[in-house]
This record gives C-alpha cells, sequence and structure tokens, in this order.
C-alpha cells in the first residue's frame, strides 16, 4: 500500500526487495483499467526507488490525488522491462 506523490512516486523498499526489483534504472509499465503507462523507475541512495518520468501523467490521467492510495501487483519481470498492474483506492472510498 503506498500514498500517492503527484510528481515522484516510491515504492516502498519491503516491497522492492519482496519482488526482486532491480538495482539499476529500468522502464516499468504501469497497466490500470485497460491502460498502459511507460515510467521510469530510478535507484537512490542504494535501496530508494522512485518512479520518476511517467508518474506525473499517470497520475493525472487517473485523477489520483494525494493521499489516494495505490496498490502495486507485479505482473512480469522480463530482462527489459517490467510491468505492474496499479489498483487505485480513492481518498474517498476508504475514509
Amino acid at each position: 500500500m503506498i500514498f500517492v506523490c503527484d510528481k515522484i512516486q516510491e515504492l516502498g523498499a519491503r516491497f522492492a526487495a519482496a519482488v526482486h526489483l532491480p538495482d539499476r534504472r529500468e522502464t516499468v509499465v504501469l497497466q490500470r483499467m485497460g491502460e498502459r503507462w511507460a515510467t521510469v523507475m530510478q535507484i537512490r541512495s542504494g535501496t530508494r526507488r522512485l518512479l520518476i518520468s511517467g508518474w506525473h501523467r499517470f497520475v493525472r490521467d487517473n485523477r489520483l490525488r494525494v493521499g489516494d492510495i495505490c496498490l502495486f501487483e507485479l505482473r512480469t519481470h522480463e530482462s527489459w522491462r517490467l510491468t505492474m498492474a496499479v489498483h487505485a483506492i480513492f481518498r474517498e472510498q476508504c475514509c
């Protein structure tokens, strides 16, 4: 469970370890409601994995706001691309 940030999104360290996210910059394709968005995952400080380029467009296109929750589900982990399904829980639905 990750709370939404609008410009850059950090993936949790426990999630990254559990699904064996790579220790290098990589393209991550996000899927939601039949659509796809290409983002870039960047590594900072050795263990922090951030979705940078493309994340803001994903947030905008899905009308996400700070405080909404995203659940990331790893779908494929190929040598050249990661694909994750994203399940959104809007703040109004849970609080």
